[in-house]
């Protein structure tokens, strides 16, 4: 195809970016996947459009891949880090490799931040772009210092993205919710009107796709996320329905979630990262996890529009084909 477009992926193989290399395609895209040479993650695909290209996250190397294309689109990063050290070299030097390779590609780079990069927010004092960061977590400042290696990154154009708490098909952070749910257990830990932004990977998927081919992103900070926020009650209330049980909600002690917390920073000896440890705890803890996606959708048309009861029940059928259920 004479005119079709090439763009590169970094982090293809993880959630977010399986379900973006996959509507790429859709698309007519031709897409690069940049793969270390000794990942097993990224299996090979039929698809003629879709290239691996053997590499590490290093500028020379994401140049290479991204030669010829007109957008990287860079994901790849760490979620989970033993010290806040491990986690700024996956998510702030990575994103520097990226930065520089696409520029010296010629390529605009969209890269995906956090809202956890910008903070805390409440359905009375959302989170906004223009607001000053203040993330609390070491997860949240070293995706922060990866906005800031983009922003330093001279002749660069690009587009960052800060997505909310992302679900949907092949996601394991709201497992355990769906899990609980399957057997009528529905947790609350602190405050149950605390209230979240969500996003399902569909609707940030094609806000990621319109960051990249939407000049009017260029040079530009976005939220992407439901317009209506919702309460960890609300969100349990919810997760009822789906499985059809009865909501009958459990408040929990703090100090469970206190002794969660020390049994996962315990792990850290071992080398791994428990799935509730000190940073999540702040995560759980923070005032709310809500932003105003006013700016994308002014900007560029993006709203989302799957509702949560839609979202979930298409995740809860996911996780059941899947046999994660």
């Amino acid at each position: 195809m004479a005119n079709q477009k090439t763009v590169l992926i970094t982090g293809a193989s993880g959630f977010i970016g399986s379900h973006l290399s996959k509507a790429l395609l859709e698309q007519d895209f031709q897409v690069r996947v940049l793969v270390r040479p000794k990942s097993g993650k990224f299996s090979p695909s039929s698809d003629p459009n879709l290239i691996r290209v053997f590499g590490d996250l290093k500028s020379a190397d994401v140049a290479r891949a991204s030669e010829g294309c007109s957008v990287v689109y860079h994901l790849a990063g760490a979620t989970r880090a033993n010290s806040e050290a491990e986690f700024n070299w996956g998510n702030a030097e990575g994103t520097r490799a990226a930065a520089v390779g696409a520029k010296d590609a010629g390529a605009k780079l969209v890269y995906i931040s956090s809202l956890a990069a910008a903070g805390p927010g409440t359905i009375e004092r959302p989170r906004k772009e223009s607001d000053p960061p203040e993330p609390i977590t070491p997860y949240g400042r070293s995706k922060l210092e990866g906005e800031y290696r983009v922003l330093e990154t001279k002749d660069l154009e690009w587009c960052i993205l800060r997505p909310p708490g992302v679900y949907g098909p092949n996601d394991k952070d709201f497992l355990f919710a769906h899990q609980a749910a399957k057997f009528g257990f529905f947790p609350v830990l602190g405050d149950p009107n605390r209230a979240y932004t969500l996003v399902q990977v569909y609707d940030l998927v094609e806000a990621i796709i319109a960051c990249g081919e939407n000049q009017n992103s260029s040079g530009k900070t976005y939220f992407a996320g439901s317009p209506t926020p919702v309460s960890w009650d609300g969100i349990l209330e919810t997760l009822a329905r789906v499985y059809k049980k009865p909501y009958r909600p459990l408040s929990l002690p703090n100090v469970a979630l206190e002794m969660a917390a020390q049994l996962g920073e315990a792990g850290r000896a071992f080398g791994r990262v428990g799935l509730i440890n000190r940073s999540r705890q702040k995560d759980l803890t923070a005032i709310g996890w809500v932003c105003d996606v006013s700016a994308i959708e002014r900007d560029l048309g993006v709203v989302a529009k799957t509702t949560l009861e839609t979202g979930f029940l298409e995740t809860a059928n996911w996780y059941k084909s899947a046999g994660w259920l």
